[in-house]
Formats: structure tokens, C-alpha cells, sequence
């Protein structure tokens, strides 16, 4: 079964093949994703397009969840980081996604190193700054640091008060804090 799925993978054009991937991640196939964005990766030469499915295969190894498509998520983000920087949208993401997979490895230092370079870089929008810092509140919170985690969430409603681009983000601040 295996090899019959690689050849049909095979067999579609890349732009069939980018599709495929993207639907397996919807329904939450991540192994699927991982097949079809590997062969789409390796098939690309287009520099950028190689980034932005190894962006997104980066995504899908973190949904594989288990601790080697974790390090293999966060090798390719550190990579994209590195390439691209903090300045760039990719790289930007990149960073953004690397709170997320750090998270998920357990390494909350790498979390706070990821989230706080995010919050420092030159040209980093306010929406980047305080995405950082939400999605690093919630790592805090599960890893028990709790007490940190609540400082943030209430720093971060203070600020999102009364700024209507930030609505749905201060509603879900709101909502953590009202469940503490």
C-alpha cells in the first residue's frame, strides 16, 4: 500500500500534489501531508517555492507529534529563520511556529528564546509582537508556570484594551483568564 501511494504521489503535478497536502492537513492527515510535501519539496528548484512548502512541511511534522518529526519541525523552522530572517513575512512565520513546536517538545527556554527574539526584532509588527507573547503565555501555562503565564495573559489584556484590531485576540486573552 505504501508503494502504490508513492507512485501515485508520483504521478501528480506539482501543483495537484501541493493540493493533496494541503487537503490531508485540513482533515488532519498529517502523515499524508508529510509524504506529499516531502516528494513536492524535493521536486522544486524555485528557491522560494522550496521555502514555502518546507514551511509547511514544517508545520506537518509537528502534527505528526512524535519527538523525531518534532526535531525534524524545528530544523527546517530554525532553518527558514536563519535564511530569511526576522524581517521577512517567512521568517517571521517561521519563528512564530517555532514557539509552537518548542512548546510541544517540552523545551519551554527554547519557547522564551524563540518568542522573546520575535518580540525584540527591528520591524516586527505589534500583531507579531503580541502573537509572540500570547502563544508564549499559553506554553508557560502548560508547563506550570503558571504564575508567569497569568502575569502575561493580564499584561496582554491591558494592552489589547480598547484596540479593535486586536479583538479576537484579547477575547481569547479574556477567556483564559476568566477559566483560570
Amino acid at each position: 500500500l505504501v508503494e502504490l501511494e508513492r507512485r501515485r504521489l508520483e504521478q501528480m503535478s506539482d501543483e495537484r500534489l501541493h493540493d493533496h497536502a494541503r487537503i490531508a492537513m485540513k482533515q488532519a492527515d498529517a502523515d499524508t501531508a508529510v509524504a506529499a510535501l516531502t516528494m513536492l519539496h524535493a521536486r522544486l528548484t524555485d528557491p522560494t517555492q522550496r521555502d514555502t512548502v518546507a514551511y509547511e512541511l514544517a508545520i506537518a511534522r509537528r502534527q505528526q507529534g512524535t519527538p523525531e518529526s518534532l526535531q525534524a519541525s524545528a530544523m527546517l523552522l530554525d532553518g527558514l529563520v536563519a535564511t530569511h530572517g526576522l524581517g521577512s513575512k517567512l521568517g517571521i512565520g517561521a519563528a512564530q511556529q517555532l514557539v509552537h513546536t518548542h512548546d510541544e517538545r517540552g523545551d519551554l527556554a527554547a519557547a522564551m528564546r524563540s518568542a522573546d527574539a520575535i518580540v525584540r526584532a527591528p520591524g516586527v509588527t505589534a500583531q507579531q509582537r503580541f502573537q509572540a507573547r500570547w502563544s508564549l503565555a499559553i506554553a508557560r501555562a502548560r508547563h506550570g508556570d503558571r504564575a508567569n503565564a497569568h502575569a502575561e495573559f493580564t499584561a496582554l489584556q491591558q494592552e489589547l484594551a480598547g484596540q479593535p484590531d486586536f479583538a479576537k485576540l484579547l477575547a481569547d486573552v479574556e477567556r483564559r483568564l476568566r477559566d483560570w
